[in-house]
C-alpha cells in the first residue's frame, strides 16, 4: 500500500512540476509552442476537411485554453488518485482533489505574473478548476463502474 501510495503522489508531484515548468516559459516561448500544435492541427484538420474554414486566432485561443483543461484534467485524476492511496474515499477525497487543484491553479496564475510577457487570468483558474473537475468526476465514475463489477 505504501509503495502505491510513493507512486501515486510521484506521479502528481512530476505532473505540477510540468505544469510550472510550462507557466515557466516566457510568453514568446510559450506562444510558440501552441502555434507548433495550432499549426498540426490546422494542417490534419484541412487534409481531412479542405472545405472547413479556419480561423487561426480563433483556434490557437482554443488550444491554449484546451491545454490549461487538459493540464489539469490529468492533475484531477493524479490528485484523486493519490488521496485514495492514502485513505481517502468518496465525495471527501473528490472535493479535496478539487481544492486541492485550485489552490494550484491560483498559484500557477500567481506565479505567471512574474514571467515576461504573460500574465495571470482569473478565467484561466477557471478553466483549469472545470478540467480537474472533470477528471476527478470521470475517474470517480470509472471507479464506480470497476467496484459495481466486482
Amino acid at each position: 500500500m505504501r509503495y502505491k501510495a510513493i507512486l501515486s503522489w510521484t506521479a502528481a508531484i512530476l505532473w505540477m512540476i510540468t505544469i510550472f515548468l510550462l507557466s515557466h516559459q516566457p510568453a514568446n516561448d510559450s506562444s510558440k509552442l501552441s502555434l507548433g500544435v495550432l499549426d498540426f492541427f490546422m494542417q490534419s484538420l484541412s487534409a481531412l476537411a479542405p472545405q472547413v474554414e479556419m480561423h487561426a486566432d480563433i483556434l490557437h485561443t482554443v488550444v491554449r485554453k484546451g491545454a490549461h483543461f487538459g493540464a489539469y484534467f490529468i492533475l484531477g485524476i493524479l490528485t484523486l488518485n493519490g488521496l485514495r492511496q492514502v485513505g481517502g474515499k468518496g465525495a471527501k477525497a473528490a472535493a479535496l482533489a478539487l481544492c486541492l487543484c485550485f489552490l494550484y491553479a491560483i498559484t500557477d496564475e500567481i506565479h505567471q505574473l512574474f514571467i515576461p510577457g504573460r500574465s495571470g487570468q482569473i478565467t484561466d483558474v477557471l478553466i483549469d478548476t472545470a478540467g480537474a473537475a472533470a477528471g476527478i468526476g470521470i475517474f470517480s465514475f470509472v471507479l464506480h463502474l470497476f467496484r459495481k463489477k466486482t
